[in-house]
């Protein structure tokens, strides 16, 4: 029957694929597996002893499968029972039981991925990285998902020309998180399995997981995370402590930390910068130039400098010391940075030279204020930043124009963007400018004080009597602090003249203190 087959195909003839079991020596797989072939045939091997008639492995694997295909679902859900605790790593060629799991968990009923999902204790996370992330169907699986050809569908679907089903390879995949494309809708196996990874929302890998499949997570994921917050909330705040202990022994990984909460929250909210999606902010600036600033210009900016999470990793250093410690710094969980949504935007805004943008730039300056301030407040959400240090001095040495700022640097960018809007927008309004200037010393940061500091250091901006007492609040804290000392110095070099004697005697008295005193140095 094979050279049967064999001769058809030299024929011409078209014919469906044929299988066939067939026994093989061990350590001759490759040389088996060309001989069916070259009759047109996939074999299906298993070992039999050379010089032995023993073919029990078969009699025994086509055992096991008719009782698994006569069960039914059923018959899936104790593939799943049976080898979800497993480690998928261990499965192998001859007892590929992570292929047994795949198999079964894309049953359309979506009951064993609810089996899967609801195994205790909760399976690893290593199924998803290893196993359901693996790229292993192929066009003729699309069956197995619901995908059918137009021929199949009833008599009641219907279309038009602008508005119908797109082709495959034109439609977004059903997926837990993607680069921020169109969502779709999600089958039964989908929202079992999201129930099985919001139990391990305390686990960076599944952070990094999905910032690897583009950081945008899909609603209904992030629908599922919010709920089970939530739910992880309303037992803290009873104090039900029989249960959230239930939950950690099931699931060792199922409720977060704060700092994982706070993380979480950033990324349901949209907050993580996708590693392959990057706004244009040169397409920007060339319709800004055409059109002037709309107010469709204006919210795109505001979208293309909104501050973002990207996350670069798991930290190189090994954190099994620690993980009895609440973290409380991001850093501790994931190897973080804070990022603008759009790259190079100092090197491209802060060299618009049009007359336009100079004309534009102080209505701005509410927007980069508002920018700056998210920056910050993502920093101390995530134990960067606090009332009085944020290290910006780091990112930006100088708030005035110097050689050593560098254009590569997010929270400097933004900083500067603020300064130069103040400086333009005092042109047309001294008196406001002036209150603007005084507020940014209201406002949490040693970035706004910077600010502030460099606005005092104008004429006629800041009274003596007002940056004096600026420089003693809080024990003198920002006369000698390292955050605003480049700020602080040149206000000095620059105002200093003009101090009255009263307010020169009070700066002096501040001045035995060691002139290497930094506050970063007390414990």
């Amino acid at each position: 029957m094979m050279d049967a087959l064999a001769a058809d195909r030299m024929m011409g003839e078209s014919l469906p694929n044929a299988w066939a079991f067939g026994d093989c020596e061990p350590g001759k797989e490759g040389e088996k597996t060309d001989e069916w072939s070259s009759k047109g045939v996939s074999p299906i091997l298993y070992s039999v002893e050379k010089g032995s008639t023993d073919h029990s492995m078969l009699h025994g694997t086509l055992h096991n499968w008719s009782e698994t295909y006569r069960d039914g679902v059923n018959g899936k859900e104790r593939i799943i029972v049976k080898y979800a605790s497993a480690q998928p790593g261990a499965s192998t060629k001859q007892d590929d039981y992570a292929g047994q799991v795949l198999w079964a968990i894309t049953d359309e009923s979506g009951l064993p991925a609810k089996r899967f999902a609801e195994t205790n204790p909760a399976p690893s996370l290593d199924w998803l990285i290893g196993v359901f992330g693996t790229r292993v169907f192929e066009n003729k699986d699309l069956s197995r998902f619901g995908v059918k050809s137009i021929d199949e569908l009833n008599n009641k679907f219907s279309f038009t020309l602008i508005d119908r089903p797109a082709p495959y390879h034109f439609s977004p995949s059903m997926s837990f998180a993607n680069r921020g494309q169109f969502d779709t809708g999600w089958d039964d196996v989908f929202s079992q399995l999201s129930n099985w990874l919001v139990r391990h929302l305390n686990d960076p890998q599944l952070v990094e997981w999905i910032v690897k499949c583009g950081g945008q997570i899909h609603e209904r994921l992030a629908r599922t995370v919010d709920r089970e917050l939530n739910k992880i909330h309303g037992l803290e705040r009873e104090g039900n402590v029989t249960e959230l202990e239930r939950i950690r022994t099931e699931s060792p990984n199922a409720i977060p930390s704060r700092m994982m909460r706070t993380l979480w929250g950033m990324i349901v909210n949209g907050r993580l910068k996708s590693p392959e999606r990057d706004l244009d902010l040169s397409l920007w600036k060339k319709r800004f130039i055409r059109d002037g600033l709309t107010f469709s210009l204006r919210q795109e900016l505001r979208e293309i400098l909104s501050p973002k999470v990207a996350i670069r990793g798991l930290p190189m250093w090994n954190r099994q010391t620690d993980v009895d410690k609440e973290p409380i710094r991001l850093k501790q969980i994931v190897d973080w940075e804070l990022v603008l949504n759009a790259e190079e935007s100092s090197s491209i805004l802060l060299d618009i030279a049009d007359d336009r943008w100079k004309a534009a730039i102080p209505s701005l300056l509410p927007d980069f204020q508002q920018l700056l301030r998210d920056a910050l407040d993502m920093l101390r959400e995530f134990g960067e930043a606090d009332d009085k240090q944020d290290r910006s001095f780091m990112e930006l040495p100088s708030v005035e124009p110097h050689q050593q700022n560098s254009r590569f640097q997010e929270l400097g960018t933004l900083i500067e963007l603020v300064r130069d809007s103040w400086v333009e927008f005092r042109k047309t309004d001294v008196e406001r400018s002036n209150r603007i200037a005084q507020d940014w010393f209201e406002t949490p940061y040693a970035a706004f004080k910077r600010l502030a500091f460099f606005a005092a250091s104008r004429n006629d901006c800041i009274s003596s009597e007002q940056w004096i007492q600026w420089l003693l609040m809080d024990d003198a804290w920002w006369l000698w602090s390292e955050e605003t000392r480049r700020e602080v110095l040149r206000l000095l070099v620059l105002q200093g003249v003009n101090l009255e004697e009263k307010a020169q005697s009070l700066l002096d008295c501040t001045l035995p203190k060691p002139a290497l005193f930094s506050p970063l140095n007390q414990a």
